[in-house]
C-alpha cells in the first residue's frame, strides 16, 4: 500500500468555481488579479496502483470536464489550505465511500484540500491578504505541500480553569481573564 497525491483542476470551460473566486478577490479586496487556477488535492493514504487507476476518473474526477495528475507544476505563486485537524473534511468522507464502492474491502484513508495559484504574480501584501480573507482559521490553515502524511500534528495546551467564575460580579471580569 503506498500513498498518493492526487490533482484535481477543472478544464478551461468549466473552471467556474475559480473564475468566482478570482471575481470575488478583485471586488473584496481590491487586487487585479489574472487567470487565477482552483485546484482540488487529494491526499490519499493506504491504496495499491490498481484502486488508485480506477478512483483517477471514477471517484476524483471526471473524463469530460476535470485533469486528474498526480503532478503539478507549481512554479508560481500559490497558496495551500486544508482543514485543521479534527474538522469534519466532507469532500474525503465522500471520495472513501466512493472508493468503497469501487472495492468494499478497501481501508483507505483521504484528506482533502485546495490550491489558489496566481498565474500573475502578486506581492506578498496582497498575498497575505488573500491568505487572511480566504483562510478561515477556525476550520482551515495553511498546508505544507511537502508534507504527506496523515498523521494529525496537533499542538495540545493546557485549558485555562477559572475556579468561581459563576460567582464573579461584571466589574471583577477583566481581573479574571
Amino acid at each position: 500500500m503506498n500513498n498518493y497525491r492526487v490533482y484535481v483542476e477543472k478544464l478551461e470551460r468549466f473552471q467556474v468555481e475559480a473564475k468566482s473566486l478570482e471575481h470575488e478577490l478583485n471586488l473584496n479586496l481590491g487586487l487585479n488579479i489574472k487567470n487565477l487556477r482552483l485546484v482540488n488535492v487529494y491526499d490519499l493514504f493506504d491504496f495499491n496502483k490498481d484502486l488508485l487507476n480506477k478512483a483517477m476518473y471514477q471517484v476524483f474526477g471526471e473524463v469530460v470536464t476535470d485533469n486528474v495528475t498526480l503532478e503539478l507544476d507549481l512554479n508560481k505563486q500559490y497558496l495551500a489550505v486544508e482543514f485543521l485537524p479534527g474538522q469534519f473534511d466532507q469532500r474525503a468522507s465522500s471520495a472513501i465511500d466512493c472508493v468503497k464502492l469501487i472495492d468494499p474491502n478497501a481501508d483507505v484513508k483521504i484528506k482533502s484540500s485546495k490550491i489558489i495559484i496566481f498565474e500573475n504574480k502578486i506581492n506578498l501584501e496582497d498575498l497575505n491578504k488573500v491568505r487572511k480573507y480566504y483562510i478561515n482559521q477556525v476550520e482551515s490553515r495553511e498546508k505544507d505541500l511537502s508534507i504527506l502524511s496523515d498523521i494529525e500534528n496537533t499542538s495540545i495546551s493546557d485549558v485555562l480553569i477559572l475556579d468561581g467564575f459563576r460567582n464573579i460580579k461584571n466589574n471583577e471580569l477583566n481581573d479574571a481573564c
